[in-house]
């Protein structure tokens, strides 16, 4: 399979190559036309969407330079055609010598190098992944739908707008992907969304991609429900973190928050008004027993009344802050207190906020997970790499350490592999370490993608990641992850000077035949280790 979508990628740059010379010689013919004595609107609106066209496409299929020529060129003529007005001598002195360079662009060709592409992915992956992608120029459709493809999406791809609205009535996908400018006109998507989304109860999910980058493209698509703009040509991996973003694969953890309020009733209330919003809650009324509610609940905020019996608030969250563990723990007291002076003095002394009661139910659940998610922010810049929002080193290690024993409680297997990117320094070296981190960040997004919500992934450090498999054995595990590497190796990275396409080698280490923390890792890196000397682009095991 690996072959046979190689070769359908081949085939659409050598298609897109062979259409280059004819795309040009009407560039030509219709600049002719624009040029002349007399304004050929229908030239001019062709040779604008010639233009638009391989402004969008060209770096894409390795055209780079064919494609900053015709931008240039698109965002010269643009305002003349969309105003329908002939052009003065000096403006056509101007766009005579950008049409010239695009030709000349065209004329040198650009190498594209060796195209490469992975093995598709499980029907089953794809559930609940719909896409509609809206594109007028097929090869560049058929070109993002095979690496949508590749990171789990079903694409249904439309070349024209016709057709779309009665699609949207059979299929509920999680995005449609539309660009902005048609034969119609240069807005004709955001055009069309816009009229579509008058229609509908719900607002559709609608990102925007175009070779235009310019403020009234980016107006359009706003006013027309758009939630993100890419100009072409599209980094995929981020516009798959954006439709990542809208499917929600990984349903975030309840809030756990703990109560501390004398009252039972005014306690139960505020438990229900949280429960009912989906979180954990805890209730505790007498704040003697504060320390054993915090080791077995592990709440993520406290709420107490500043008034407690036997002990205040503010004595409370001292002690509370006494325990290093708990620092990240957000603190709200709510009390009848109104003196602004007196909740700023409280607020000094541990905790983090003030609601005043009476709180209504509302309230109080926005201000719950407001600071929640505030905690975990925190938390998590503590625990997760910057760049990849994957474990860090230090967290992993944690992790490795908690499922040694974990493992040997419940008498299970479990796997730790050692990743790393091949040729990595040559990345950066040749495109940048801005393209070197757009690289990271994929793997990082395709470990996250293709592996289970019980799996741990980390960064550990560089252009290496660590990954924990519990109850999987190493040949599965290797079965796991050479998909994983396949996939990978198969996808395109675009840079200024090209598209290229990187591998990664692994190696896998089981409990229990390593049975210790440092032994898996340990293990683990020999295995990859011998993966690179045999070649790369492989894995091993321990």
């Amino acid at each position: 399979m690996d072959e046979k979508v190689q070769e359908q990628l081949r085939q659409l740059r050598a298609r897109y190559a062979a259409e280059v010379p004819a795309r040009i010689a009407a560039l030509v013919e219709h600049w002719g036309q624009v040029s002349g004595v007399t304004w050929a609107p229908e030239a001019a609106d062709a040779l604008l969407r010639i233009v638009h066209g391989l402004a969008g496409s060209g770096a894409t299929f390795g055209y780079v330079k064919l494609s900053e020529a015709a931008r240039n060129l698109e965002l010269a003529l643009r305002p003349a055609c969309e105003a329908g007005v002939a052009l003065s001598a000096a403006a056509k002195e101007r766009l005579a010598a950008l049409v010239s360079l695009v030709v000349a662009a065209a004329e040198v060709g650009e190498a594209v190098g060796k195209v490469a592409m992975a093995d598709e992915i499980d029907a089953d992956v794809g559930e609940g992944r719909l896409v509609f992608l809206v594109e007028d120029d097929e090869l560049l459709a058929q070109e993002v739908t095979l690496q949508l493809e590749h990171y789990g999406y079903q694409v249904q791809a439309y070349t024209a707008l016709e057709g779309v609205e009665e699609a949207l009535a059979e299929a509920a996908p999680v995005a449609v992907i539309m660009d902005i400018m048609f034969p119609a006109g240069g807005l004709a998507g955001a055009e069309t969304i816009a009229a579509l989304q008058r229609q509908r109860n719900k607002p559709l999910p609608v990102v925007f991609i175009s070779a235009r980058s310019d403020f009234e493209a980016r107006l359009g698509a706003v006013r027309a429900g758009g939630m993100a703009y890419f100009p072409k040509p599209v980094e995929v991996g981020a516009l798959v973190d954006c439709l990542d973003g809208l499917v929600e694969r990984r349903i975030p953890e309840p809030h756990r928050v703990l109560i501390v309020e004398d009252a039972p009733v005014l306690a139960g209330y505020y438990a229900l008004a949280l429960r009912q919003v989906g979180m954990h809650v805890m209730t505790l009324t007498d704040p003697v027993g504060i320390l054993e509610a915090m080791e077995d609940f592990r709440p993520e905020l406290v709420l107490m009344d500043i008034y407690l019996p036997g002990c205040d608030g503010v004595e409370l969250a001292k002690i509370i802050r006494q325990h290093e563990e708990y620092l990240g723990v957000s603190i709200v007291y709510l009390s009848t207190e109104a003196s602004i002076e007196k909740q700023l003095a409280a607020m000094q002394l541990g905790a983090d906020d003030f609601l005043t009661k009476p709180i209504a139910a509302d309230h109080l659940v926005a201000a719950a997970r407001a600071r929640v998610r505030r905690a975990r922010a925190l938390q998590s810049r503590m625990i997760r790499d910057g760049l990849t929002n994957l474990l860090n080193h230090s967290a992993v290690s944690e992790q490795l350490d908690s499922e040694v024993l974990r493992a040997r409680r419940e008498h299970q297997p479990f796997v730790f592999s050692m990743i790393d990117i091949d040729h990595f320094k040559s990345v950066n070296d040749t495109h940048g370490h801005g393209v070197g981190d757009r690289v990271i960040k994929t793997l990082a997004r395709l470990l996250q993608q293709r592996l289970r919500a019980s799996d741990v992934v980390g960064r550990y450090g560089g252009e290496e990641f660590a990954v924990l498999l519990p109850g999987v054995e190493t040949d599965k595990a290797l079965e796991i992850l050479d998909a994983i590497r396949a996939d990978f190796a198969g996808m395109q990275h675009a840079s200024d000077t090209g598209t290229f396409s990187v591998s990664f080698s692994f190696g896998v280490a089981g409990y229990p035949h390593y049975n210790t923390a440092p032994g898996l890792a340990e293990a683990a890196d020999q295995a990859l280790y011998r993966a690179k000397r045999a070649g790369r682009n492989r894995g091993e095991s321990a």
